[in-house]
């Protein structure tokens, strides 16, 4: 199979490798957030050099984005780094659009120690993002199959369903970012609102 060529894109002054990335940094704004791209790099030692796409300071967190890949090799990496730096970072494989990504959570603990979820969802109860672990292709990978992510100030989020991957509001903070991620064009000097 024939691999497709990333398309350089700009986006907010940054040349994005892909135009993958770009839509991603769309939806991150669309929700609000505050990040930086490819900040810094890491040595990871025997595993070679690593450059996280994101660092989004509000989640205390950074982020990798790739396109699906079945072959996943690309999973050392960001295990690698958690473990190595103690950061949290979430490898995102997919477009930004509701059914179409998964999301990998590495936290810094022992090799091996990585979530599958399937979509960021707005906490109903206050202003906090959650992870949610079904995405229609696979199970809750914790009990209930949420996860915070950056902070909240409800308490108990457990209560309040976030966004789902069908049937969510139209009007939520997640929904209005992906739909901004999935219509922006880049081409002929357009510029995403």
């Amino acid at each position: 199979m024939a691999k497709i060529k990333a398309i350089e894109t700009h986006y907010k002054g940054y040349r994005f490798r892909s135009r993958l990335e770009a839509r991603w940094a769309v939806f991150l704004d669309g929700l609000g957030l505050t990040w930086e791209y490819e900040p810094q790099g890491f040595d990871l030692g025997e595993d070679g050099p690593y450059l996280p796409d994101f660092r989004i300071l509000e989640w205390r967190c950074w982020v990798e984005i790739k396109p699906v890949d079945p072959e996943r090799g690309y999973l050392l990496k960001p295990t690698a780094f958690a473990w190595n730096y103690g950061n949290r970072l979430l490898l995102i494989e997919g477009n930004p659009w509701p059914g179409e990504h998964l999301i990998h959570d590495f936290i810094p603990a022992p090799m091996d120690s990585s979530s599958l979820y399937g979509e960021i969802g707005d906490c109903r109860r206050c202003d906090g993002y959650c992870l949610f672990g079904h995405d229609g292709y696979h199970p809750p990978m914790i009990s209930d199959g949420l996860l915070d992510i950056g902070p909240h100030t409800c308490g108990d989020h457990d209560r309040w369903p976030v966004s789902l991957v069908h049937g969510f509001h139209k009007n939520n903070r997640c929904h209005r970012a992906y739909r901004a991620a999935r219509s922006a064009r880049f081409e002929h000097g357009e510029n995403p609102s």
